[in-house]
């Protein structure tokens, strides 16, 4: 294999090669790669095939390849004794509260892989806001589903989900991620400091360092 790609011959075909899976796995390149390839002179195939292309080969090859490695790692966390030790954080398809979807992982801590993705529409939900939330629940039932006990979440400050793991899942120990909670003291600290400038009526600009926060926490 390593022959073909360092023939000189082939040189051209492995950079072609290239660009074609770029232009097969991306679906924003598409327009570019069209122009390009209309610039070139070369026929190419239209947007509805590419997109037939996709949802017909591509997306369910990833989806199998992802069952078959979620299914593994589900019977590998069978057989280990111990719930499990999550991770959990949402992410929206776009910044504020107007996103369309939102998607909830989690990572199991001892195999240090993401465990499940859950994808959430809003107008599943009464709002954007809430598919961070919704995430977690089904993600929790999958796993409950599949066998498996949660011992521990680790997970943001949503109060939101604090209070529904506090609820539903009594017997689970959830913990905020450090990140979030020196992000939190940061801003107060920053907060107060700036107040105690205006009240002193001081130019001096006070710094305050993350990673100070984070070593007084763990300190703790």
């Amino acid at each position: 294999m390593s022959s073909f790609f360092y023939s000189t011959e082939n040189v051209d075909y492995f950079y072609m090669l290239i660009v074609l899976l770029k232009f097969i796995t991306d679906a924003l390149a598409f327009p570019t790669t069209l122009r390009l390839f209309d610039f070139m002179n070369m026929s190419c195939i239209g947007k509805s095939t590419f997109f037939r292309h996709q949802h017909y080969y591509l997306q369910l090859t990833i989806i199998k390849v992802w069952k078959d490695e979620q299914a593994t790692m589900i019977n590998q966390l069978s057989n280990i004794d111990g719930g499990l030790i999550l991770a959990g954080d949402g992410r929206s398809g776009s910044p504020g509260h107007c996103a369309k979807y939102g998607s909830y992982s989690v990572i199991e801590q001892r195999l240090n892989k993401v465990l499940d993705i859950q994808l959430v529409q809003s107008n599943e939900v009464p709002n954007s806001a809430w598919c961070e939330h919704e995430g977690l629940k089904r993600t929790i039932a999958f796993l409950i589903e599949s066998g498996l006990e949660v011992s521990t979440i680790i997970s943001d400050r949503h109060r939101q989900n604090a209070k529904w793991i506090k609820d539903e899942l009594p017997d689970t120990k959830h913990y905020y991620d450090v990140w979030y909670v020196a992000k939190g003291i940061g801003k107060k600290m920053i907060h107060l400091v700036a107040k105690k400038i205006a009240q002193t009526s001081s130019m001096e600009t006070v710094h305050c360092q993350p990673p100070l926060l984070v070593c007084c926490f763990y300190s703790r």
